[in-house]
C-alpha cells in the first residue's frame, strides 16, 4: 500500500500516512508469523509428540493471538509515536531515538521465529522418516509419509 501511494503522489508518503501504513505491516506481518508459528508446533505435536491440540471450540483463542497481540504492538507503536518511513517502506521510524533497536528486535524476533519453524519441521521431517523405513515398499503408509514429506519440505521452503 505504501509504495502504491508512492507512485500515486511520486513521493514518500507523509508521517501520518506512513505510520498507519506501518501499523498495518505489523497487524498482518506479525499475525501471519503467529500464525505459521502456531502451524509449525501444531504439526509437531500431533506427528512427533503424539498429541492433538484441540482448538475446535476454542478457535477464538487462536484468533486473539494471531490478531491480538500484533494490535497491541501496533496500538503500543502508533501511541509511542515509532510508526514511520524505515527507509524503502512504511514500518518502524528510523528517524526514531529508539529505531534502530526496534528494528533490530523485530529483525532477530523474525530469524527466531524462522529457526523455531525449521526445527520443529526437521523433526517432523525426521519423525516421517522412521515411520517410512518401518513399513514395506508400496505400503500405503509409506505412500501417505512420502506425500506427507512432501507437504514438509513444502513448509521448509516457505
Amino acid at each position: 500500500m505504501d509504495h502504491s501511494f508512492m507512485v500515486a503522489i511520486k513521493d514518500h508518503p507523509p508521517d501520518v500516512a506512513c505510520a498507519a501504513f506501518g501499523f498495518l505491516l505489523n497487524q498482518f506481518v506479525v499475525g501471519q508469523a503467529l500464525i505459521v508459528i502456531f502451524t509449525a508446533f501444531n504439526a509437531f505435536s500431533m506427528i512427533v509428540l503424539r498429541k492433538m491440540i484441540d482448538t475446535g471450540r476454542y478457535d477464538w483463542k487462536l484468533q486473539l493471538y494471531s490478531m491480538g497481540i500484533p494490535a497491541i504492538v501496533g496500538v503500543l507503536g502508533v501511541s509511542t509515536n515509532h510508526f514511520g518511513p524505515t527507509g524503502a517502506w512504511c514500518y518502524i521510524d528510523m528517524r526514531r531515538r529508539l529505531g534502530e533497536l526496534l528494528n533490530n528486535l523485530v529483525a532477530s524476533i523474525m530469524i527466531i521465529a524462522f529457526v523455531f519453524n525449521v526445527g520443529c519441521y526437521l523433526g517432523i521431517w525426521i519423525r516421517i522418516r522412521q515411520v517410512m523405513q518401518g513399513q514395506k515398499t508400496g505400503h500405503k503408509y509409506g505412500r501417505t509419509a512420502k506425500v506427507m514429506m512432501l507437504f514438509v519440505a513444502a513448509y521448509i521452503g516457505q
